[in-house]
C-alpha cells in the first residue's frame, strides 16, 4: 500500500485504511468525523487554498481522496454545488466559532460597532 505524499507528510487515505483494517467501506470516514474536535490541522487535516478545490472535487468523484469533511469554502455562501452531489463530503457550519470565548467576543465585536455607528465613526469591521 502506497501512502499519499501531501504537505511534507505521508498518510494515508481513508479508504486505504478500510483496506487495511479489513473494515467495510466508509468505517475509517464514520470514525473520522466522530472524532475530527480531536483533530490537529497539519497533523492530521490539511487546510486547502481556493484554487485547489476543483482538483479536490475530482479527487473526491474518481476515489482519489476518499472522503472530506469540510467547513469552509472560498466563495461562501455560494458553495460550489458540485460538493452537495457527493456522497462522501459532509459539508458542516464553521464550528471553531462555536466556544463561549469566541461567541462573548464576536458579541463584544457587535457592540462596538453599534457604538462607533451611533457616534458617527467608522465601524471596526464594515461590511459591504
Amino acid at each position: 500500500m502506497q501512502p499519499i505524499r501531501f504537505a511534507d507528510t505521508d498518510t494515508l487515505s481513508l479508504r486505504q485504511l478500510d483496506e487495511l483494517n479489513h473494515a467495510p467501506k466508509g468505517t475509517a470516514f464514520r470514525v473520522f468525523r466522530r472524532c475530527e474536535a480531536q483533530l490537529e490541522e497539519g497533523k492530521d487535516f490539511f487546510y486547502l487554498a481556493a484554487d485547489q478545490h476543483k482538483a479536490l472535487i475530482e479527487a473526491l468523484k474518481t476515489g482519489g481522496i476518499y472522503g472530506a469533511g469540510l467547513d469552509v469554502f472560498w466563495n461562501e455562501p455560494k458553495i460550489d454545488p458540485r460538493f452537495y452531489e457527493l456522497d462522501n463530503v459532509v459539508i458542516q457550519p464553521h464550528q471553531g466559532s462555536g466556544t463561549v470565548e469566541t461567541r462573548a467576543a464576536m458579541g463584544q465585536l457587535q457592540r462596538y460597532n453599534i457604538s462607533a455607528f451611533l457616534a458617527g465613526n467608522d465601524l471596526l469591521t464594515p461590511v459591504n
